[in-house]
């Protein structure tokens, strides 16, 4: 089970975020620098009325960052997007050692490869999800559980899994708010 922790919400504070606040104990704690996180077991935030207190990072159930809420269901799917990735990385560069020992042993064996240079073909015409949503595509939010699901937006980044794009908020002043999200959880448009 993941959790946030200080180096999680550290990665937030040195992004540039404005604001970050997390929930714990039921309660709102904002986190005005860095050095509230620096203890890897309790970290330091202020209340609603600016009295500064501690909260263990285990009983964090979600995190706001600028406006936007993230959730420790989300934190999960995220981690597990993750492992996964990594282990198909894994995986991918065992098949690709087992095709270049087959090649080899084709190659002394002066069989035909044509088998494996359709084997080839197949594989490299495979789109990837990661790599079909670039910089400047317009995308939906199709995440049901999501709390900004429905939105549409354009990609303004798409980097390792994740995207952020711009979408028009009539409850914010600026009018636009940019949100981060996994690959998976939206779709072009």
């Amino acid at each position: 089970m993941y959790y946030f922790d200080n180096q999680y919400l550290l990665q937030y504070l040195l992004s540039g975020a404005s604001e970050l606040k997390v929930f714990a104990d039921d309660e709102y704690y904002t986190i005005s620098s860095a050095d509230d996180l620096l203890d890897p077991d309790v970290g330091h935030g202020y209340d609603i009325y600016g009295e500064h207190d501690t909260f263990d990072y285990k009983m964090i159930d979600h995190v706001m960052v600028n406006g936007q809420i993230f959730t420790l269901a989300q934190l999960q799917d995220s981690v597990a997007a993750d492992e996964e990735d990594a282990k198909g990385g894994a995986d991918k560069a065992e098949k690709d050692t087992d095709k270049s020992d087959a090649k080899a042993a084709d190659k002394d064996s002066g069989e035909d490869k044509e088998d494996d240079k359709e084997d080839d073909k197949e594989e490299d015409s495979e789109p990837k999800k990661e790599e079909s949503i670039q910089i400047g595509d317009y995308v939906k939010n199709t995440d049901p559980t999501h709390s900004q699901f429905g939105t549409k937006g354009s990609v303004i980044l798409s980097e390792a899994g994740y995207i952020a794009y711009r979408y028009f908020d009539a409850t914010s002043n600026a009018n636009f708010s940019t949100i981060h999200v996994n690959a998976r959880q939206v779709a072009k448009c």
